[in-house]
């Protein structure tokens, strides 16, 4: 197809082009949209980690350090009345206690 100049083109030709360009235009508003749509999904499952991670309470993670993670397996199979073994591993280290029960 050769390129016409401006003069060959015809009014259905001109109204064509215009019609096409429309569709493009509204192609992009769409695309837009949904790359804007995208993006906040993103940021609100952002959001929701951050909250999530900076309220998370200390106790539904053990304390860190070496040896916490056996004291906390030793509490849930012999002191299985405890409810949360995190919180009293927390409440341990916190007064001073050392892993494995020593002080």
């Amino acid at each position: 197809m050769w390129l016409k100049s401006s003069q060959e083109f015809s009014k259905t030709d001109i109204e064509e082009i215009k019609d096409i360009g429309k569709d493009v235009k509204d192609l992009a508003k769409d695309m837009v949209g949904k790359a804007k749509e995208k993006l906040d999904d993103i940021a609100t499952a952002e959001l929701v980690q951050q909250t999530v991670t900076e309220r998370l309470p200390k106790a539904a993670v053990g304390p860190k350090g070496k040896g916490w993670e056996k004291t906390i397996k030793k509490i849930k199979k012999d002191a299985p009345e405890v409810d949360n073994p995190w919180a009293l591993a927390w409440w341990m280290k916190d007064k001073g206690y050392k892993p494995g029960g020593k002080k």
